[in-house]
């Protein structure tokens, strides 16, 4: 499911309802959880809800881009960096481009911008994946868990 989510990933309720029912029913049929809520068997099992593992898959393909620890092409073609060198927040800011089509509001490229600058500079400027990780966990760890019913 989360392969390739920057990609495919549009944001849509239906779309986010559909995964959560999936996920939703392979959780019920686990012994010793088909009593408890789907809530409850996530936090049980250290899963993150749908919503929540496409939440978290942009700000990581995001970091993987700024350290160049993916093989996709360097910042500069993804995102508008600004042009000054201080900036509120973190030193990964990114601009966002005015979009008046939908579509291109839920182009990874775009719809990453809001959280991965809301982000803290200790988080962005994380020296591994595993640390953003666990940074980025301490700073969404609300949302994670949520999902659409």
């Amino acid at each position: 499911m989360e392969f390739g989510s920057t990609v495919w990933n549009t944001g849509y309720h239906g779309d986010l309802r559909l995964l959560e029912s999936v996920q939703s029913r392979w959780t019920k049929k686990i012994d010793g959880l088909s009593e408890l809520s789907y809530a409850d068997s996530l936090k049980n099992l250290g899963l993150y809800s749908a919503k929540g593992r496409l939440i978290r898959a942009d700000p990581i393909k995001c970091w993987k881009i700024f350290h160049r620890q993916s093989p996709s092409a360097p910042p500069e073609l993804f995102f508008s960096l600004p042009s000054l060198t201080h900036t509120r927040g973190h030193r990964f800011k990114v601009a966002k481009p005015c979009t008046s089509a939908e579509c291109r509001r839920r182009f990874f490229g775009i719809r990453c911008i809001d959280p991965w600058n809301s982000l803290s500079d200790d988080t962005v400027s994380a020296d591994s994946e595993a640390s953003f990780k666990k940074s980025l966990h301490s700073q969404l760890g609300h949302i994670l868990f949520d999902y659409i019913e």
